[in-house]
């Protein structure tokens, strides 16, 4: 059943890709849905989310829809250790 489940991963893994890591498309999703849900612009990708407004229920829904959108894991805490867009970009690249 692992197989399986690896199997699943590698053909449908929109985190595999080139740039920084990410696929373009997932590069794509990740900044779109970061500045929504924050009402900000892609300049602000060195500052903390928290920073530009985000808070704990705001991080928790941002992680529900990437991992819904990207269909995969992708853990709370991961926001919290890597608060800046570029930082979770780079992140999600070596976790998934």
């Amino acid at each position: 059943m692992v197989s399986d489940s690896a199997e699943r991963v590698e053909e449908h893994d929109p985190l595999n890709g080139t740039e920084g890591g990410l696929s373009a498309e997932a590069r794509r999703v990740v900044t779109e849905r970061w500045c929504a849900i924050l009402q900000q612009g892609e300049e602000t990708e060195d500052y903390t989310f928290f920073e530009l407004g985000g808070t704990s229920v705001v991080a928790s829904q941002l992680i529900l829809q990437l991992s819904r959108e990207l269909d995969c894991r992708i853990p709370l805490s991961a926001l919290f250790e890597h608060p800046t867009l570029r930082e979770f970009r780079d992140h999600l690249a070596t976790i998934l």
